[in-house]
C-alpha cells in the first residue's frame, strides 16, 4: 500500500474479533500501521492489544473510508465516522458520547485552532 499522499482515514478491524478503530494520517498507511502494531506506542490499539493479547490487526481489512486535501478537513470528517460507526477502541473522543454539547463544544475548538 503506497497511499498517503493525502490525509487519509482509515477503519482497522482486529481478526477474529469484531472491534473496530478509526484512525487518520497523512503518512502513508503502511508506515501508520507498523506504529499501531509497536507494543512502545501508547495508543487505544496498543492498550486493547495488551488486554487481549491475541487480538491483531488484520492487514487485509483496512479500509480507507474518508480522504481530504488537509488535516482541518479530516479532523471533522474524522468526528462525524466515529458518530456514525461507533468504533470500540475510539472512546477518547468525545463525539464517542452522545452528549451534543460536547461535541460542539470540541467542535468549536477545532475550528477556533484553525482560524489561529
Amino acid at each position: 500500500m503506497t497511499l498517503g499522499l493525502l490525509e487519509l482515514l482509515a477503519r482497522y478491524v482486529f481478526n477474529n474479533v469484531r472491534t473496530t478503530y478509526i484512525g487518520k494520517t497523512a503518512r502513508i498507511l503502511h508506515h501508520r500501521i507498523k506504529e499501531h502494531n509497536n507494543p512502545k506506542a501508547n495508543s487505544a490499539i496498543q492498550m486493547h492489544k495488551k488486554e487481549h493479547p491475541t487480538h491483531k490487526i488484520d492487514a487485509t481489512n483496512i479500509e480507507i473510508i474518508d480522504k481530504a486535501d488537509n488535516n482541518f478537513k479530516l479532523m471533522l470528517k474524522e468526528m462525524l465516522h466515529i458518530i456514525k460507526h461507533k468504533p470500540e477502541l475510539n472512546t477518547q473522543h468525545a463525539s464517542q458520547n452522545k452528549n451534543e454539547k460536547t461535541f460542539k463544544s470540541q467542535l468549536n475548538t477545532i475550528i477556533i485552532g484553525r482560524q489561529v
